[in-house]
């Protein structure tokens, strides 16, 4: 009853979390291999190219509610017609990073999945390398 209870907080959260622009119409358009996994929530991510030189290019930002002991996968992919550099995606839980797409090295990777440590409000963080204009999606997954 309970993971009940929590199934339906965490749709109806995701239900009520602001939508991209619509200028850049991705949306389902990165959902992958949903066999293990049920779609939660996609986002639209529409950004201008970064002006002068700053530490952090811009970024979309979205929360989403997640729980406890749920493996989540969060996909992302950047539409090739209108973007010449990949997206970087990251979760933050307040100013922690969980997890990101983008390794050490700088390898960046299509999907990362996670299980959920501490049920609470989260971040899904979207940019572009170097600060680049871009047009993509990313989808956010729970384990079925």
């Amino acid at each position: 009853m309970k993971n009940k209870w929590n199934l339906i907080v965490l749709v109806l959260a995701l239900a009520s979390t602001m939508v991209g622009n619509a200028q850049c119409n991705q949306k389902n358009k990165c959902v992958q291999n949903l066999a293990k996994y049920t779609l939660l929530k996609s986002y639209n991510i529409d950004l201008p190219e970064r002006k002068g030189q700053m530490d952090h290019p811009d970024e979309a930002s979205y929360p989403a509610i997640l729980s406890k002991g749920v493996r989540y996968r969060l996909a992302g992919c950047p539409n090739k017609m209108e973007s010449n550099t990949d997206m970087v995606y990251a979760l933050y839980l307040g100013n922690d990073l969980i997890s990101t797409n983008r390794s050490k090295s700088g390898k960046i990777y299509a999907a990362l999945e996670f299980v959920c440590n501490k049920t609470g409000v989260y971040y899904l963080k979207a940019y572009f390398v170097e600060g680049a204009k871009g047009c993509g999606s990313a989808s956010l997954s729970m384990a079925k």
